[in-house]
């Protein structure tokens, strides 16, 4: 990945979410200055293994100083009350294996719901999905 693809990426999911109302970019800010953001919104792969989960979460990144802080569960809180908001139920994120995160999403209430290969770029990496079930009817 690089700074000039990552960059015009961004702009263009950014972009795309001011005109469509089925996904959604969040600023996390401390101090007035950016410190993380998260990008969700419909899930568009479905797949028999994910069968009756509508939602995702595409991205969600916090600057390191700001980790294990709460603000991921903040987000997460969030995200969470716009899906149910929307209607959707149910929801997922996939993670890197490797991510020295990924125990967060089990502590916000996510379940593991698969693991598969993921390609990025050119290397194949192992991924995790975890999945958020049936929050309409949580509190």
């Amino acid at each position: 990945m690089s700074y000039e693809k990552s960059g015009k990426k961004w702009f263009d999911i950014i972009s795309a979410c001011a005109d469509d109302k089925k996904e959604t970019v969040l600023s996390a800010f401390d101090k007035n200055e950016p410190v993380g953001f998260c990008h969700f919104g419909r899930l568009k792969r479905k797949s028999e293994l994910l069968n009756g989960f509508e939602g995702e979460i595409k991205a969600i990144y916090i600057l390191k100083d700001h980790q294990k802080k709460g603000l991921g569960g903040k987000l997460i809180k969030k995200i969470t009350q716009i899906f149910k908001n929307n209607g959707i139920d149910s929801f997922i994120a996939w993670v890197l294996k490797d991510n020295s995160s990924a125990d967060f999403y089990v502590k916000t209430g996510a379940e593991l719901i698969t693991e598969t290969d993921l390609t990025i770029g050119e290397q194949t990496l192992k991924g995790l999905c975890f999945g958020w079930r049936n929050i309409l009817k949580g509190p």
